[in-house]
């Protein structure tokens, strides 16, 4: 139990030992009001008043014991609460150190892959590069949306999902909520990742491969993605507010599907707004996002 609930369970008791102290008190003068009061003079008078200040007092009492009985129901709800909460963010805290190990270990067995087994000289589909995608995967799946943008960045960094030489594929990669905004991100190799409601704000995603990955309620606003393969990519519900698409390989009925393209460019280099009135005046229906 914590300290403050300590603190409030001792006042509590304290109030209700006042209250009974209270109540006897207020018992004793009012049984000497109620009895001058009444001035019984017959001993069926004095029963009678006897048996009326025992019913009040037994009233007094039941009430003093439920409001006991509710602040005791209250407090213990409250020390549930509270362990409750305490066991969660343990919880949080084994979960957020079991990442952090398994994030570790995910560097020190790519470190050993690039620089003792030189993963890079690998050939296609050799056990060491499938290996390095294996651990790759799993690792993704392990960990939370800001730990993905992490190893994401490593990857990227390291040149290890670059579209000329992708060492890493990360076409079954979990990347759902994967907090990327603002990384350099160019001509990586994601085609058929699973992006969904990833946070790719202000990202560069210039010539990357993006061909078949789910995008669903992706957050593109802002991000670079000229000259990016975006072939049978799924953006239904996402939002490509501000984004750069110029000379992007996407077609209208993808784009049909965003939540929002508003102020970005087109692939024509035109922005959205823009492009709208052209294909208007070209009689075409754009049924815009």
């Amino acid at each position: 139990m914590s300290l403050a609930m300590s603190r409030r369970v001792l006042v509590t008791g304290v109030v209700v030992v006042l209250a009974l102290v209270v109540g006897v008190g207020a018992g004793v003068w009012f049984w000497g009001v109620l009895v001058e009061y009444v001035d019984p003079k017959a001993a069926t008078g004095r029963k009678d008043v006897v048996q009326v200040y025992a019913l009040i007092v037994a009233g007094v009492v039941g009430i003093i014991g439920a409001a006991v009985a509710l602040a005791n129901l209250y407090f213990s709800r409250m020390n549930l609460q509270h362990n409750r909460e305490a066991l969660d963010r343990q919880v949080e805290v084994e979960a957020s150190r079991t990442q952090d190990a398994a994030l570790q270990a995910y560097y020190e067995q790519m470190g050993k892959l690039l620089i003792e087994d030189n993963l890079r000289e690998a050939e296609l589909h050799s056990d060491l590069r499938l290996l390095a995608e294996a651990e790759t995967v799993t690792v993704l799946r392990e960990i939370n949306p800001t730990r993905k943008g992490q190893l994401i960045s490593f990857l990227a960094r390291a040149l290890l999902i670059h579209t000329d030489d992708q060492l890493i594929v990360l076409a079954s990669a979990d990347l759902r909520h994967a907090s990327l905004r603002g990384q350099a991100l160019w001509e990586a190799d994601f085609s058929y990742a699973d992006l969904s409601h990833a946070d790719l704000r202000e990202a560069d995603l210039s010539r990357a491969n993006l061909a078949g990955t789910t995008l669903i309620g992706a957050d593109l606003r802002r991000a670079g993605l000229g000259h990016a393969d975006l072939a049978l990519a799924d953006l239904t519900n996402a939002d490509v507010t501000d984004a750069d698409l110029s000379n992007a390989k996407v077609t209208d009925e993808q784009l049909r599907t965003t939540r929002s393209l508003k102020n970005a460019t087109m692939p024509n280099g035109q922005t959205y707004e823009d492009w709208l009135k052209s294909r208007e005046e070209d009689g075409e229906s754009s049924d815009p996002p």
